[in-house]
């Protein structure tokens, strides 16, 4: 099915010329795959959202990182919030994919960037520095 759209049919005419021709399966599936940027989903919008969440705690966290001790707790609270929002958006978009059959670009990035901080965060914790 993935490799449906390569399928192209010579067909020859009563008169011997030559045309291609798009397999018709083949065009009704690329249209019903219905990939596209934004999601569609209650599930892909909240991952989506806890994503952006995360980011603009990365924000927050460098914006208050500059000249300060770095034994400050408030200064540890953005990344923890990080961490959780990006975990909790990959498991949220993972969900979304398997059961809302959800198909976004942004859904997909956000299920990967999720991926990453669990590495990262699980990284940490078993390689500690």
């Amino acid at each position: 099915m993935w490799l449906c759209h390569l399928v192209i049919d010579i067909v020859i005419s009563k008169d011997y010329s030559y045309f291609l021709e798009i397999n018709k399966y083949c065009y009704n599936e690329m249209l019903n795959m219905r990939i596209s940027i934004l999601p569609k989903t209650s599930l892909g919008k909240w991952s989506t959202g806890l994503i952006i969440a995360a980011m603009l705690m990365l924000v927050v966290f460098s914006i208050g990182s500059v000249n300060v001790n770095w034994h400050e707790p408030w200064l540890v609270t953005p990344i923890i919030l990080a961490a959780v929002f990006a975990i909790s958006s990959m498991v949220v978009g993972v969900i979304g994919i398997v059961k809302s059959k959800e198909r976004s670009i942004l859904v997909f990035i956000a299920a990967a960037l999720g991926v990453v901080a669990l590495v990262i965060g699980v990284g940490q914790f078993l390689i500690p520095q």
